[in-house]
């Protein structure tokens, strides 16, 4: 299969999985799919949402599934290489995204995560425990490494620029950011722990 794009993509796989309107219909059904995608770019996000203006940077796939739909067993890797994202919102532009995530058994391990924005590095770290195709444990911490404070800027907390045309005329609330955030526990409920520092904040 190729997809064609700003960069084409080539995938190779195959196997079976059971379709259902409700889950009901497919608990306990046998699950045994391959998949090998090479040569992705990013910019495919900017096909999935209007939030990311462009993108670009190479990512493959490749692995496993087995199992049933409520018991699955993960083998493989997903790998990002030198990512660049132009966002609307939040973290306007990343840079130098470089990821390796691992599927191993029960788990996604996110064995390796970081990219920078103006002159903060961000790097997250951890994994995600899976029952079937849910999310069952979150064990997941978000950290700037990099001792400078990370850019951020808010749509929804636009600051007017005038009185009578408020909505026309107004620029995002901003701020420059240290964390270090942590997400343990069983969902539905984990627990959100850690800090966030802002300076030089406008809203």
């Amino acid at each position: 299969l190729k997809a064609s794009g700003e960069v084409p993509l080539t995938s190779f796989g195959g196997g079976t999985t059971p379709v259902a309107i409700t889950d009901q219909q497919v608990a306990g059904q046998p699950v045994q799919m391959k998949f090998d995608l090479t040569k992705g770019n990013l910019a495919i996000l900017t096909d999935l949402t209007d939030k990311i203006s462009q993108a670009r940077g190479l990512w493959e796939a490749a692995g496993e599934i087995t199992g049933l739909t409520n018991d699955i067993t993960l083998k493989g890797s997903v790998n990002i290489y030198n990512g660049e994202i132009e966002s609307e919102d939040i973290v306007r532009h990343i840079s130098g995204l470089n990821a390796e995530i691992i599927l191993s058994n029960k788990d996604i391990v996110f064995d390796r995560w970081e990219f920078r924005s103006g002159n903060s590095i961000v790097q997250l770290s951890g994994r995600l425990g899976l029952a079937g195709f849910n999310v069952k444990t979150y064990n997941l911490g978000l950290k700037n490494i990099s001792g400078q404070r990370l850019p951020i800027s808010l749509n929804y907390l636009a600051i007017p620029k005038s009185t009578i045309f408020k909505r026309a005329l107004a620029t995002p609330s901003y701020a420059e950011i240290d964390l270090d955030l942590t997400l343990k526990g069983p969902a539905p409920n984990p627990t959100l722990g850690g800090f966030v520092e802002l300076s030089n904040a406008r809203f």
